[in-house]
């Protein structure tokens, strides 16, 4: 299973020793390289039907092998020790030490989001329905060609990250246990691609690595980073794309010109989403490269750009294309996420509605006043607020609810998403560099087209996350004192500001008490957690004492600031850490502690009901129809990942086939077995009960418990 993580390891290694990189920029470089590779090999031997354990694992070795050959050949050629070369590149920066601060916190959410996502299986509702289950079709198939399905999201959907998935499952024959680092690695190449962001544009390292604290605790950074979905995959590539375009017209060096389209290429393969938010960017970058050396390096650029793309994306786009004449997928899903409406007011619909996803919070009143200042713009807009021309799945409130800002579908990024409206007001606003305001105007453009063309959904939210990964270099870049020592000019001032923000946070330290608010956001005015009781009264003193530290040592005021909002990003980051829904730490309400169930009893956290109907329906087939394939019925939002792990558990050697299907998947040739299978398993969809049986009346059925059905064949059939 570890096999892809020493390539990436070595490729690293290459990419920093070799030509003399600093080691984040050779991280970020060997990133794009390795999901090149994942991608490249994957495909090339699906062609062969050849996505096999012993396959997978010599192509893997011969690219650590290559990768060691090149390292060894720069170092003997340099001729310095390993030793000598490592201290040099990983050497920390001289001068002042006042960046590790923040680096710490971003230390402790690593490391504990890591060992959630080892620990926890992957059990979103996405996962259970089509990212892991087309990852077990791949795997029984040999190939990633498309195949006959009831859940065409399970074909049609861009495949990189469970491309990425596919390897490690593979080579640990069935094994999901490093299914969820996918995303996890990403975040961490998105820490650094933020930081080296917030670097060329002209941010110090203090800057950058508050930048990295931004990203490491935005809510639903930290709960996908966890998880089997996608949007951390996609945002990691789309800030790798960004930094590359911005590097190849800020320094005008041909240097690193094919990792943009590379990074492009693969935002491209992971979500369709990626179309939108790097299409300003890109286009800044041709046009940028174009006024500095001319049309023919423009036409140079832009043709790599094609080539790269084609390269990567030709294999699933002609799946697509010869399915359904659509390179894209099935157009009657796509056409279904996209506006039908379009005009001043429906855009600025869609804006208010995709930002008041961020504005949830533990208080109904609240929450309440937000809803109303929402339906009264719309009022004001003359459009409804679940408008079905712009509203893809339509909820009773737009804000989300309590329980929901703990759930990686539908969480907000409170705090992040203030910080970064104001970042992104001051970088254009303001005279804050030449770099700093085209970066801050082409990611609204990307909001924007978002807005424009998609209709707003309530887990908009989750897509969202490229953006805010973006956002993040502003907010940065923002908060970060540009030195920490005050000028011996205006010395008065900086002592009148240091008084007067040290009353403000002893004033807010007294005032905001836990019968504050408990007032506020506590249902019966009443806080009966103690930890959280505790963790008030914690950041109560925390704060007072700050607030003295600053009118009593007015020249540390700008270390106080810094420690304290590095204080505010960490302890805001802690409840969505520990209380992840579908993943927690701590028992909640909603879920017990990944500690104290099995993999399999966590695999149902969003729906906790099918655990034993499951269970029991692998228990019978297993006794009554002992088949090596099985037919599988299925209907959409029903879980169907689930039932090839409790059949692996149960040392059944089963592999499920989808039957009756009713779309444009069912012209698919079947290579495996034409024989009706001996058994057919029929599963509801989400919120029903009564699965459909029609197509399936020779058959006898055997067991029942909503919402599935067992069936086998009869001896007359």
């Amino acid at each position: 299973m570890s096999l892809p993580i020493i390539a990436f390891v070595c490729l690293w290694c290459v990419t920093t020793f070799s030509v003399r990189e600093d080691w984040r920029l050779g991280l970020l470089k060997a990133a794009v390289l390795w999901g090149s590779l994942t991608l490249l090999i994957t495909e090339l031997l699906s062609v062969f039907v050849a996505i096999r354990p012993s396959t997978l694992a010599l192509a893997w070795i011969l690219v650590i092998v290559s990768s060691l050959y090149v390292i060894r050949r720069h170092l003997v050629e340099e001729g310095k020790s390993r030793l000598a070369g490592a201290r040099s590149l990983f050497a920390l920066p001289p001068g002042d030490r006042w960046w590790i601060i923040p680096i710490i916190p971003v230390a402790v959410i690593a490391t504990t989001t890591a060992v959630i996502a080892l620990i926890a299986p992957p059990n979103n509702w996405d996962s259970m329905t089509y990212h892991m289950s087309r990852v077990e079709h791949w795997r029984a198939n040999g190939s990633v060609v498309h195949y006959p399905t009831n859940v065409v999201w399970q074909i049609y959907l861009n495949p990189w990250a469970e491309f990425a998935i596919l390897q490690f499952q593979t080579l640990g024959f069935g094994s999901d246990r490093l299914a969820n680092l996918v995303q996890w690695f990403a975040f961490l190449g998105t820490l650094v691609g933020v930081s080296l962001l917030v670097r060329l544009l002209g941010g110090a390292l203090f800057a950058q690595s508050l930048a990295a604290l931004v990203v490491a605790s935005t809510p639903m950074v930290i709960l996908q980073s966890t998880s089997t979905q996608n949007d951390v995959v996609c945002g990691f590539f789309v800030v790798a794309a960004v930094y590359f375009a911005f590097e190849r017209v800020t320094t005008s060096s041909r240097k690193h010109e094919w990792y943009l389209p590379l990074s492009v290429a693969l935002a491209f393969a992971t979500k369709g989403t990626a179309y939108l938010f790097l299409l300003p960017f890109v286009g800044y970058a041709l046009i940028g490269v174009m006024k500095q050396e001319g049309l023919r390096s423009g036409f140079r650029l832009s043709g790599i750009l094609v080539l790269a793309i084609l390269l990567l994306n030709i294999g699933h786009w002609a799946r697509n294309f010869g399915l359904w004449h659509h390179p894209l997928g099935d157009p009657q899903w796509l056409v279904q996420y996209q506006n039908e409406s379009f005009g001043i007011p429906e855009t600025l619909s869609n804006v208010v509605r995709n930002l008041a996803l961020h504005l949830g919070t533990p208080s109904s009143k609240v929450n309440a006043f937000t809803e109303a200042v929402v339906q009264k713009l719309h009022g004001v807009l003359g459009i409804s607020i679940s408008d079905p021309s712009l509203t893809f799945s339509q909820r009773d409130h737009i804000v989300p609810e309590a329980w929901f800002l703990t759930h990686e579908d539908y969480a907000g990024n409170g705090l992040a998403f203030v910080l970064s409206c104001i970042a992104v007001g001051f970088a254009i606003l303001t005279q804050a560099g030449r770099r700093i305001r085209p970066f801050a105007l082409l990611l609204c453009s990307s909001g924007l087209l978002f807005c424009i063309l998609l209709k707003w959904a309530p887990w908009n939210s989750r897509l969202h996350t490229p953006l805010f990964f973006l956002a993040a270099v502003l907010v940065g870049w923002l908060l970060a004192p540009r030195q920490f020592k005050v000028p011996n000019m205006n010395r008065v001032w900086w002592k009148r500001v240091a008084v007067l923000t040290g009353i403000g946070l002893i004033a807010g330290g007294v005032i905001l008490n836990e019968w504050v608010i408990a007032w506020l956001f506590a249902p019966g005015g009443t806080i009966h957690s103690q930890p959280m009781r505790l963790g008030i009264w914690v950041v109560g003193a925390v704060t007072t004492a700050c607030g003295i530290l600053m009118i009593s040592r007015s020249r540390w005021y700008l270390r106080t600031v810094a420690v304290l909002v590095v204080l505010i990003f960490t302890l805001g980051a802690l409840p969505w850490v520990a209380l992840n829904q579908l993943r927690p730490l701590i028992s909640t309400p909603y879920a017990p502690s990944i500690f104290t169930r099995s993999r399999i009893e966590q695999l149902f956290a969003n729906n906790s009901g099918l655990f034993v109907p499951y269970t029991e329906l692998i228990s019978m087939l297993i006794q009554r129809a002992p088949c090596r394939e099985v037919g599988l019925k299925i209907q959409v939002g029903a879980f169907e990942y689930p039932l090839w792990q409790i059949a692996r558990q149960a040392g059944a050697d089963v592999v499920f086939r989808h039957v009756e299907i009713d779309n444009e998947s069912a012209r698919i040739v079947k290579d495996f077995s034409r024989e009706a299978p001996c058994a057919v398993m029929v599963i509801a969809g989400e919120k029903e009960w009564d699965p459909d049986l029609s197509g399936l009346e020779k058959m006898q059925m055997i067991w029942s418990r909503p919402p599935i059905r067992l069936l086998i064949q009869t001896a007359a059939g």
